[in-house]
């Protein structure tokens, strides 16, 4: 049967689906001049697969079925049509789920991560939804008999049991991680790992969607995609999707050692923990192509990240972390959250300057946002004013704070960003990175 991979993009702002655990986000950084800016750049830089439909394209071809992409509204000749479902684009994906079914017998099934959450709200427009991971439920579709309602799927406890994702059908040309990896190498993405054991599962939506056990791929397995997808896709960059890549920082470094030993030559970048980073494994880790890293400082108020569970590293850890790596050629990206329930105009002003005072390659500033399933959405239930799902995109105040207004936290999250990169030190610092490492 011919089935349908849907990724549904109506929003004038940049949408990347995979990102969030799944959830999506935007690029809605404010009206400024700045923001204008920002958003450009990023259209132009980054654009991040939806990796499950890698996965899913990949069992389904196994399988004996046929597979295409769809990103516009436009109905084809599919027999089965599987929408991802995002909490940022979801109105406009269940609006085609409504015209497939007005318009055409298909079979329409959801999965994603809004759907494993408020499988509910998919059910009216669908015949299938899909709850938990859907690769074991689709490695059981065999023929267009499916099953229909709400199917919970398990959690894949072997992760080497997973086909390596098929690209073919996508424009791979057309993804981009510009933060990091250079516009000339073709790039994808990976996930070595899922599941995340941290407490700051509290507002953090990963450990909701993978659970927070620890499952990882074998160091074999996970060099044998690389090898993969360097000799089937020519692909010479990685962004590693894994919620914290080094949370086993021996398997951390066996990866990368076996990169070296391999000779694959691949520029790559992940997001971790920076408790989860020494000096001897970003070394081997920056000879094996290592690029860039995104890590969460969240806040520099200890108090507000108690209150948000976060766990915390020794600030000289985190600035020798940063400024040993950086002096390699290892740009970071640290993210900060602002508006958190117990922070004030003066923890967040705090926050704003120590970003400046780390002053890493890029700095994102996000609004504190009570993502559904996480515990800190059901704490403060009571205070959310907002009832639009798409506006819990991470740049709209959704819950009644109890210091500042909605008018406030959206004039500090702008001055974040102003304050940040409207900086000499700031564009000094990048611009002699980069001739200092990428213009040799």
């Amino acid at each position: 049967m011919k089935v349908a991979l849907v990724d549904i993009h109506s929003r004038k702002y940049v949408i990347n689906k995979d990102l969030s655990a799944g959830f999506g986000t935007t690029s809605d950084y404010g009206n400024s001049l700045l923001s204008t800016l920002l958003i450009r750049w990023k259209r132009n830089n980054v654009k991040i697969p939806i990796l499950m439909f890698g996965y899913l394209a990949r069992i389904l071809q196994d399988n004996g079925h046929e597979v295409e992409i769809i990103t516009t509204d436009n109905i084809s000749n599919a027999e089965l049509y599987i929408i991802y479902s995002s909490l940022i684009e979801h109105k406009s994906e269940i609006m085609f789920a409504k015209k497939i079914k007005q318009e055409t017998k298909s079979k329409v099934c959801f999965v994603g991560s809004f759907a494993t959450i408020n499988p509910d709200i998919f059910t009216e427009y669908s015949d299938l939804v899909i709850v938990g991971e859907p690769e074991q439920a689709l490695m059981e579709f065999k023929d267009i008999d499916i099953p229909t309602g709400i199917v919970f799927s398990k959690s894949i406890a072997d992760l080497n049991s997973l086909p390596f994702p098929y690209w073919d059908p996508f424009d791979i040309n057309s993804f981009k991680y510009g933060h990091y990896i250079s516009s000339e190498k073709v790039f994808t993405t990976m996930i070595t790992s899922r599941g995340c054991p941290y407490l700051c599962s509290y507002y953090c939506p990963y450990p909701t969607i993978q659970g927070k056990k620890y499952r990882k791929r074998s160091v074999n397995n996970v060099l044998d995609e690389i090898e993969y997808l360097i000799s089937n896709y020519n692909v010479g960059g990685i962004l590693f999707r894994d919620p914290i890549y080094t949370l086993d920082m021996q398997r951390s470094l066996d990866i990368s050692k076996g990169m070296i030993e391999r000779g694959l030559d691949i520029q790559w970048a992940c997001e971790t923990h920076l408790d989860k980073l020494d000096h001897n494994l970003i070394d081997t880790m920056f000879e094996s192509g290592l690029k860039g890293i995104n890590v969460g400082i969240e806040s520099s108020n200890e108090k507000v990240l108690d209150t948000i569970n976060r766990k915390y590293s020794r600030k000289s850890h985190m600035e020798n972390i940063i400024k040993y790596s950086e002096n390699l050629g290892i740009k970071i990206g640290a993210f900060y959250i602002i508006g958190n329930l117990t922070d004030t105009k003066e923890s967040i002003i705090q926050t704003i300057e120590y970003a400046k005072y780390l002053n890493t390659t890029y700095a994102q500033f996000t609004m504190s946002t009570p993502l559904p399933g996480t515990e800190f959405y059901e704490d403060i239930n009571n205070r959310i004013i907002e009832n639009n799902w798409e506006n819990f995109d991470l740049y709209t105040p959704t819950f009644s704070h109890p210091t500042l207004s909605s008018m406030e936290l959206h004039s500090l999250l702008k001055k974040a960003f102003s304050n940040y990169y409207l900086r000499y030190k700031w564009l000094a610092k990048y611009f002699k990175f980069f001739f200092k490492f990428y213009k040799k």
